[in-house]
């Protein structure tokens, strides 16, 4: 249990959790403009094609909000 809790701690696992996380957002915030650009493809109710697009930027301005927030702290 001690050793789980180092490891859990440790500054490099701790980087590699956070950058998996980083790259697994960007993977779904690309994934919701494909899908957005499929659902015009495919003819989809207009609503369906910009709800994709409002959580593409969504995502896109919480992380800019959260990079500003992070910036001042640090």
């Amino acid at each position: 249990m001690r050793q789980a809790e180092i490891e859990a701690k440790d500054e490099r696992n701790v980087a590699i959790r956070r950058r998996a996380q980083a790259v697994s957002g960007e993977v779904l915030q690309w994934a919701v403009m494909a899908a957005a650009w499929l659902a015009i493809g495919l003819g989809a109710p207009l609503w369906v094609t910009l709800a994709a697009v409002g959580v593409f930027l969504a995502k896109s301005v919480l992380e800019l909000c959260l990079m500003a927030r992070y910036q001042r702290e640090m």
